[in-house]
């Protein structure tokens, strides 16, 4: 089986993976990649797929999934000397017949990557979460937002059936940021509006690997429902969950 990215999709891949933790499982399905990640302490988990079709390349037969396990860095490394002007690809290629190596290869170069065991990677399960509203919103004015309150530990989004607001506590005053003239949807029938407190950092690495012109699709409930995230980014599609504080 065999998977050939190309620059942009390959380091977008890798970004998301090192961003949340240092291991990652990676399946070969039929319609394409697929991983599932948690960060160390448990507050961020990460769903990526690449489709067939956003890549050059994709060759699978088998009847069932396949999974193997990484380092991430050791995938990075071989990205690095990957540009656009060189029209550079990233393969990678597992056999079964050989499953306890992944061969890699990009600019010319090629790898045989020792596997770790796969048994000893945690399979995380997707979270079912009762949502009560979900909104479709810009990912340039979120990170704005989240530029502006800098280091600071903790931010709060009020959602109600009229307003969808971000404010925090600086060292330097009160930031907040109204989102105008975005596509909201309140389910509650009892009108109250949802105050969640998520942590700054925690949220700001969930949604890093994302364009100027990315579109968030974001959902949740009350304050003790994580929060659910989804966008496209360089042929990905990426699903995060991240934990609210209380």
């Amino acid at each position: 089986m065999k998977a050939e990215l190309d620059v942009k999709l390959a380091k977008a891949f890798v970004k998301v993976m090192e961003n949340t933790n240092d291991m990652a499982l990676i399946f070969f399905e039929k319609d394409g990649l697929r991983t599932k990640l948690m960060d160390s302490n448990g507050y961020r988990l990460i769903d990526l797929r690449i489709p067939s079709e956003t890549m050059i390349a994709y060759e699978f037969t088998e009847s069932n999934p396949v999974d193997f396990g990484v380092v991430i860095s050791h995938i990075k490394d071989m990205t690095k000397g990957m540009t656009v002007k060189d029209k550079h690809t990233l393969i990678l290629n597992y056999d079964l017949e050989n499953p306890t190596w992944l061969n890699l290869e990009s600019c010319g170069v090629k790898r045989k990557l020792r596997l770790l065991k796969s048994s000893m990677l945690k399979r995380h399960k997707t979270p079912q979460l009762e949502s009560l509203w979900s909104a479709k919103i810009p990912y340039k004015s979120v990170k704005s937002f989240l530029t502006s309150i800098g280091k600071t530990e903790t931010f709060l989004l009020t959602v109600s059936s009229e307003d969808f607001s971000f404010n925090a506590k600086t060292d330097d005053g009160v930031m907040e940021t109204d989102l105008e003239d975005i596509d909201l949807h309140y389910d509650t029938s009892d009108g109250e509006s949802q105050e969640i407190l998520l942590g700054t950092d925690n949220f700001n690495k969930s949604i890093s690997t994302s364009g100027s012109k990315t579109e968030l699709f974001v959902k949740g409930g009350d304050k003790n429902t994580p929060l659910e995230l989804e966008w496209v980014f360089e042929g990905l599609n990426i699903k995060s969950w991240v934990a609210t504080r209380q």
